[in-house]
């Protein structure tokens, strides 16, 4: 018996969102240009499908020609969206005042990170006034195993949650001190949960340190991360207890809006 036609568009239509999604995530910072075969390839699409899906994107302003001629790059409308994101998540408006009041006392870059899936995502920081600082890319994914601003959002979930993102992504070595053994990653999180806030010395990017509390929303749930990151010579374990007293009732005031009890 045939599917009725309206559940296969709408089968369809999800899958085609899916792979559009799936396109746009292949652009990086070190991959700004793809070319078309090259994008079929990441998404295991064949060519025809790959060419028809580029050039409805291109249409719609989602992906422009590279002056090549050949390679694509993410289009401006993205831009637009992003301005609008910005300024539109409650949880970012709530925190924005924060943000600048940690950056503002502690001297380092803030920072406000949530979950995307299998990665953490930066949505939102306010950068140090110090010459010489740390910052984190807003919209980059990075894995949830390395950084303080990443484990705080693994920490809290499930165990079995926690084994199908690390079977997911797996553990891979960014740095030397990134945790790349199971057993080391849940005696850290463990770690993390009983003391209450994320510690991390260069897991993921050279020189830099970060700490990061946990945002709570109404159910307990780990909804964002808020912390700082700064320079290994300047955030280090000497000053962890004086800027956890600037970083606590700040993240606590956030939990708070979230209707963290």
């Amino acid at each position: 018996m045939a599917a009725p036609k309206q559940a296969q568009s709408t089968s369809s239509s999800v899958q085609t969102a899916d792979r559009i999604s799936q396109i746009l995530d292949c652009f990086t910072k070190a991959k700004p240009q793809l070319g078309m075969t090259e994008i079929s390839k990441l998404i295991d699409l064949s060519t025809s499908t790959t060419h028809r899906l580029l050039g409805a994107m291109e249409q719609n302003g989602l992906l422009v020609r590279a002056p090549d001629g050949k390679k694509y790059a993410l289009g401006h409308r993205l831009l637009y969206w992003a301005s609008i994101a910005q300024t539109s998540t409650p949880i970012q408006q709530q925190a924005r005042p924060l943000l600048e009041q940690l950056a503002r006392e502690t001297r380092e870059t803030a920072v406000l990170t949530i979950r995307d899936g299998d990665w953490a995502v930066c949505i939102d920081r306010v950068d140090s006034p110090n010459s010489l600082l740390q910052t984190m890319a807003l919209g980059k994914r990075i894995p949830l195993h390395a950084g303080s601003s990443a484990k705080v959002l693994l920490a809290w979930l499930p165990a079995d949650e926690i084994n199908q993102v690390i079977d997911a992504v797996g553990l891979s070595q960014l740095l030397d001190n990134t945790i790349t053994q199971l057993p080391h990653l849940l005696q850290d999180l463990a770690q993390i949960r009983s003391q209450g806030y994320a510690v991390s010395f260069e897991e993921r990017d050279p020189g830099t340190a970060g700490l990061t509390m946990p945002v709570f929303d109404h159910r307990g749930s780990v909804v964002a991360g808020m912390g700082i990151v700064g320079p290994t010579v300047r955030l280090s374990v000497d000053n962890i207890t004086d800027h956890l007293r600037t970083l606590t009732p700040l993240a606590q005031q956030l939990s708070t809006y979230q209707g963290h009890s």
